[in-house]
């Protein structure tokens, strides 16, 4: 699969209608601008072309809900063109956006990053930022039309209640670093390394019961080592 059908992404500007004023049959109906507002369409709202040229309502319907309406510019934008973009991909294996299933998911994944046959292969966050557009919608469809969110989580299991969690989409690359990961600053760094490598406690005095070996080896190529070494 070389390149899937393309959807189409455009936006709405209902102020820029067509001018009625010399055509009968447009003089009865309503405008674009009355459309749009007895709608709840708003100006720059975007919405999708399937790719055979017809509206794709059900698609659409999503982006007129409050919470897409409240998004900021770019986030609409990154949304439409990531369902765009699964749609047509979707078109090309034949199968419905209804009855996506998580090997859907994996497949597409699969064709975004790694298959030869595509021509622009995207990084990790490109592909982590499609699912995340394609989990809101599914999100939204589950409630609207009853279909089931092929974009599966993995479940966290913890001691204290809440006993499980839902984590990361499994479909996430691992290219990137997770959001779970912490960083030590300095001070976090030497607390780690006086406790853990010298066997100091928090006041900088040794412990009796500590039984470490060799901690100035140990901290000998430390990066805090590294460090003064470069500043030198």
């Amino acid at each position: 699969m070389l390149n899937p059908p393309s959807w189409t992404v455009f936006w709405c500007a209902p102020e820029r209608g067509p001018d009625r004023s010399m055509d009968q049959v447009l003089a009865g109906l309503p405008s674009l601008r009355d459309w749009a507002d007895q709608h709840g369409t708003r100006h720059g709202q975007p919405f999708l072309l399937r790719s055979d040229g017809r509206y794709a309502t059900e698609i659409n319907e999503f982006f007129a809900t409050p919470r897409m309406r409240s998004c900021a510019v770019g986030t609409r934008r990154k949304y439409a063109f990531g369902l765009a973009t699964w749609l047509g991909f979707l078109d090309a294996i034949g199968c419905s956006w209804h009855d996506a299933s998580p090997s859907e998911i994996d497949a597409f994944k699969f064709w975004r990053m790694t298959d030869e046959s595509n021509p622009v292969r995207v990084a990790g966050g490109t592909m982590r930022s499609g699912l995340v557009a394609i989990n809101s919608f599914y999100d939204w469809a589950e409630r609207r039309y009853n279909v089931t969110n092929p974009v599966l989580r993995i479940t966290m299991h913890r001691k204290a209640p809440p006993l499980a969690t839902s984590g990361e989409f499994r479909a996430t690359p691992h290219l990137g670093r997770d959001r779970d990961v912490k960083w030590l600053d300095p001070a976090g760094y030497r607390r780690w390394r006086d406790t853990g490598l010298r066997g100091l406690d928090t006041q900088g005095r040794e412990v009796g019961e500590w039984r470490g070996r060799n901690p100035q080896r140990d901290c000998g190529s430390s990066p805090e080592a590294w460090c003064n070494e470069v500043a030198a």
